[in-house]
């Protein structure tokens, strides 16, 4: 059951009204094996090859996979492990030093007539997944099992500091209606939404102008809370029904994507773009000056700032990602990759300890699923993981909510996702807890 318990943290959109800046190609992209949900990428260049911007470096049989592409031309250095920022540990990788071509490999564009199986097929090639943080191949979303009435793009962008979708409907509002058209066409929408939080009030005009000639679409305007962005909570409040525990959006006739994958998508098809760069906000309150950018794929996080923030403060944390459902970072050598939505760099703050857990129930009040964070922590602390998952670790998509509430400032869904790394390799290897 989805709650309808409300919270408002501070928004921080310091960054929505700086354009999109395009970064300079780097000397050195470090492209990780893994950078999705799904198969584990099986490097298809070898060290010392000469490799061109967009070309597969990175490839697998899996039906839940995507292409890695070489986000610049140069020569393969090595192939080497190389910590990941999200799974915090090392992941065979490819390190390519650029040569300054500016020779690029582009895909046929398309035009209509585009059948359901182009497309798809278009997504797969370009190396498309899910650009707001989960990840998951768009080929495969864009393949839904049941029908699907609504295709919803999403646009809400509800964590604090991020300002990447908002910027991307402002300065690239035609592509995203060209991508939705196309999402709407492979999965056989007859209903396309723009969902927008009512905080971003010159995205919600322009796009209702736009929108005017296509009668199966139109802007959707949420209210600006948190997590108002999560799929399931989207759904909730725009048609009123709720995705199942353990289902899926489609499991109530709804696709969601994210506003930069429909662009991106967009951009595959009629220019025929491979996925080699993404827009990220840069923000926080330790930088004198938040920006949005476009960064090639793999660039490490030092370079990427080197030549774009002045730090106004010493910063005493780094996040990738925004605050909520970021990931706190020991060290400045991570790259960026297909799901980074951000860099936030953030002063020091005063450190509040973990206490043990009171029993107040906040953590529940305030999850949007109504699950039980605090017996989800309980019970992966003893390693009863059955247990874990029975009280929902599954069904939870980590927002945030109750680490944020929590007076006792236990950090829950640290807890959920260990619980769920361990769920994962118990699946694997058939063991029971």
């Amino acid at each position: 059951m989805i709650l309808e318990h409300e919270l408002f943290p501070h928004e921080f959109k310091f960054s929505s009204k700086k354009p999109i800046v395009n970064l300079q190609t780097p000397k050195r992209i470090v492209m990780l094996m893994q950078q999705h949900t799904g198969a584990l990428a099986q490097p298809t260049v070898k060290a010392g090859d000469t490799v061109i911007k967009g070309q597969v470096i990175g490839d697998s049989p899996g039906y839940v996979f995507a292409p890695i592409h070489s986000s610049i031309s140069g020569k393969v250095k090595s192939i080497s492990p190389w910590l990941h920022p999200i799974l915090g540990r090392e992941i065979e990788s490819i390190i390519i030093e650029a040569d300054g071509s500016a020779d690029e490999i582009r895909l046929k564009p398309l035009n209509y007539p585009i059948t359901p199986d182009e497309i798809r097929q278009r997504a797969r090639d370009a190396g498309l997944v899910g650009q707001g943080g989960a990840a998951f191949p768009t080929h495969v979303k864009l393949n839904p099992t049941k029908p699907i009435e609504y295709a919803i793009i999403n646009g809400a962008e509800c964590e604090p500091y991020l300002t990447v979708d908002h910027r991307q409907m402002l300065e690239n509002p035609k592509k995203l209606i060209s991508g939705l058209r196309l999402i709407m066409s492979a999965v056989g929408a007859k209903k396309g939404l723009i969902a927008i939080e009512d905080n971003k009030k010159d995205a919600i005009t322009l796009l209702k102008v736009l929108v005017r000639e296509f009668p199966d679409i139109r802007v959707f305007v949420l209210p600006s809370k948190y997590p108002q962005g999560a799929e399931k909570v989207m759904i909730k409040t725009i048609i009123g029904k709720e995705v199942p525990r353990g289902g899926l959006p489609q499991d109530v006739g709804v696709v969601v994507i994210n506003v930069s994958t429909a662009i991106s998508l967009a951009e595959a098809v009629f220019e025929g773009k491979i996925l080699t760069e993404k827009v990220i906000t840069i923000s926080g309150d330790a930088i004198s000056e938040p920006a949005n950018v476009k960064v090639h794929l793999g660039t490490i996080v030092k370079d990427v700032i080197e030549n774009t923030v002045e730090f106004a403060n010493g910063y005493s944390r780094f996040i990738m990602g925004g605050p909520m459902t970021g990931f706190s970072q020991a060290t400045l050598d991570v790259p960026i990759i297909k799901g980074t939505s951000g860099l936030l760099f953030l002063r020091k703050t005063r450190i509040q300890e973990t206490a043990e857990c009171i029993r107040c129930g906040r953590c529940i009040q305030n999850c949007p699923l109504r699950l039980m964070p605090a017996y989800i922590t309980s019970s992966t602390k003893l390693g009863e993981y059955s247990r874990a998952e029975f009280y929902g670790a599954s069904d939870c998509f980590e927002c945030g909510r109750c680490s944020y509430v929590c007076p006792a400032n236990i950090p829950l869904v640290h807890y959920v996702k260990v619980a769920k790394t361990e769920l994962f390799k118990m699946k694997k290897t058939g063991s029971k807890s």
